[in-house]
């Protein structure tokens, strides 16, 4: 009977919100991260487009483009993951924004940085 009334008084269990929110470096760690592996992410596979191009080395190599843009996002996400959540696309910080899993003050400035990256 104690068992009944003592898990009736437990609150619902919640999923940790993303890690922006709770870390201890939080903050500034955490948006920097956010411009690091988005500017990063961009650049290589901008820089896999150019050389691929039609213009670079005459044809195109839809295989590469795409295992580059693995394997970054991969290296970006057990490097900086830790520090971020490593969302590095406005899609994912507002998907995670709806599911309430990051607050909304840090998703507007995650949106902002992750802007910042991209150019």
């Amino acid at each position: 009977m104690e068992a009944a009334t003592a898990a009736a008084q437990d609150p619902p269990h919640r999923r940790a919100p993303a890690r922006a929110s709770t870390s201890d470096s939080g903050g500034p760690a955490a948006y920097l991260a956010e411009f690091v592996g988005t500017f990063s992410l961009v650049f290589f596979v901008a820089a896999v487009l150019s050389v691929y191009s039609g213009s670079g080395l005459g044809y195109q190599d839809f295989t590469v483009i795409g295992l580059v843009h693995v394997f970054i996002l991969f290296l970006q996400i057990t490097a900086l993951g830790s520090a971020s959540g490593a969302h590095f696309n406005p899609a994912v910080t507002i998907a995670l924004l709806v599911g309430r899993k990051i607050r909304p003050n840090d998703a507007v400035i995650y949106v902002v940085v992750q802007l910042l990256g991209g150019l």
